[in-house]
């Protein structure tokens, strides 16, 4: 298991390399500045090894267990090396119903928004519970531009400009409370960043980094 520490100001990594052992080694890094979610996803699947690595949040919303439903799909030998935890399944559940109202517009928002700009029919591409083979982790990763929340919708364009197959699972979760993201700020950013990378590919200003196999 690799932790990474995107720079905090507690104890996470401390903690986390605490429970390293033989049987089960847990390494971490712990960034020198703040890179944002997408470049500490970046450095733990860069520094990752084996036949596939697991993305996940550090928080617990998603169950470690749920990896057994990814892994039925998963399927290197059929294109199938991309596999995308999903909520899409909890819209009408009571919690998402109950939850600020101002959040479930934005969320609504954000999908239409990935559906025009990255043109892709992923219902969830923001849930951080994703399968990756090593071989598409190095090259997604090592071409990954952007550093902050919108990440992931730069990994579904890579995926579409390079005819890697996308699947979906439902999973399991549960809104862990606590979060400092503030969503309306958050959702500005993302929408610009979007825009950008869009234009940028559209224009081959970026490109995926082929090499990096």
């Amino acid at each position: 298991m690799i932790v990474v520490d995107d720079h905090s100001r507690d104890s996470t990594y401390d903690l986390a390399t605490s429970f390293n052992t033989f049987a089960t080694p847990v390494y971490g890094i712990r960034l020198k500045k703040n890179a944002g979610k997408g470049g500490a996803v970046r450095m733990g699947a860069l520094h990752a090894v084996g036949e596939y690595i697991l993305m996940v949040d550090a928080d617990g919303a998603t169950r470690f267990s749920d990896i057994k439903e990814l892994e039925e799909v998963y399927n290197p030998d059929e294109g199938v090396e991309v596999v995308f935890g999903s909520r899409d399944h909890l819209k009408r559940t009571e919690s998402v119903q109950k939850r600020n109202p101002i959040r479930n517009f934005l969320m609504g928002c954000f999908h239409i928004a990935v559906l025009m700009i990255i043109g892709t029919n992923i219902k969830d591409t923001q849930c951080g519970f994703k399968i990756f083979s090593k071989r598409t982790s190095d090259i997604l990763f090592g071409s990954l531009h952007l550093e902050r929340w919108a990440f992931d919708t730069e990994i579904v364009l890579l995926c579409n400009i390079l005819k890697f197959r996308i699947r979906e699972v439902d999973v399991n979760w549960t809104e862990i409370p606590g979060s400092k993201l503030n969503v309306v700020v958050a959702s500005i950013q993302m929408l610009r960043d979007m825009l950008l990378l869009r234009i940028l590919y559209v224009l081959g200003i970026w490109h995926p980094t082929i090499n990096s196999q």
